[in-house]
């Protein structure tokens, strides 16, 4: 049984961390999205301490790759329909839709959406282009059952491509089913494949590096490490019990980072230690 005093409001201020970090890439419409949605500077490099930068810059390592790696996938199953989950103030269906003929509804919780309307309207009147495709904003719990199929109803019978990233991290085991149930039936209807970043496995010497105070409370708030999965076999045993069969991974795409740009002459370097780690 899920809480009913559950909310996740409290989770949409990573969405504006997010975007700060990604302003430093070339993920597209990122740099644009911060300048509008942060007067001032779009994004702070770290703050004060040898730790904090090493904090943000591992951190906008993380969160480039996760969404190449989303962005590889979707490349390779060639959907008409698709559907982002929490979708926070990435602009990838704004961009999608810009440059191709499909219909993506990008979703996320009502306060989020509604600002994000706003931000849209201004990207595309700067843009000086017109949509392709059909792209929709939705404002969705994703663990309302009802709410969700709502949402699917909207798509055509095409199979239907469904993406995530940085949302498991937020659910407990439980919410975490919800969540698997509603894609399941989603994806019985329509056919096709579940997209997800969020295979987030405990690491202890992840867990023991020195933290921002802030990036210490924002974990401690929300259980992120409890809400991990204990490593990758039981992630894939969690999600075979929901019903889903792994079929792809992709983890590390280091030649592709933009943010590895910032780093001058020691770019190969790190990207040697970045895919001998990942060995």
């Amino acid at each position: 049984m899920l809480s009913q005093n559950r909310h996740f409001d409290s989770i949409s201020p990573s969405a504006e961390f997010l975007i700060r970090l990604k302003a430093n890439t070339t993920i597209p419409f990122a740099k644009e999205t911060a300048a509008l949605l942060i007067k001032g500077a779009v994004a702070e490099a770290a703050a004060n301490s040898q730790a904090d930068r090493n904090f943000y810059f591992r951190s906008l390592i993380h969160f480039e790759n996760r969404y190449r790696a989303i962005d590889k996938l979707l490349s390779e199953f060639h959907s008409a329909n698709l559907l982002e989950l929490s979708s926070g103030y990435s602009c990838r269906g704004f961009h999608l839709c810009l440059e191709k003929e499909i219909h993506f509804i990008d979703t996320d919780l009502p306060d989020l959406i509604k600002n994000k309307r706003h931000l849209v309207d201004e990207l595309l009147k700067n843009s000086g282009k017109k949509f392709k495709g059909h792209y929709e904003l939705a404002a969705l719990n994703a663990l309302d059952t009802s709410a969700f199929m709502k949402v699917i109803e909207k798509f055509s019978t095409a199979p239907l491509t469904i993406i995530n990233e940085g949302l498991l991290p937020y659910l407990d085991t439980e919410e975490k089913k919800m969540l698997c149930s509603n894609i399941r039936k989603a994806l019985k209807h329509h056919g096709g494949y579940w997209i997800t970043g969020d295979i987030y496995v405990k690491d202890e010497e992840e867990e023991t590096r020195e933290l921002p105070e802030a990036a210490r409370m924002w974990r401690q708030m929300h259980h992120t490490h409890e809400n991990k999965f204990e490593d990758f076999e039981s992630a894939e045993r969690f999600f075979n019990e929901c019903g889903f069969e792994v079929v792809r991974r992709e983890s590390l795409l280091a030649e592709e980072l933009s943010c590895l740009d910032l780093l001058g002459d020691r770019k190969k370097e790190i990207i040697e230690k970045l895919e001998d780690s990942a060995t």
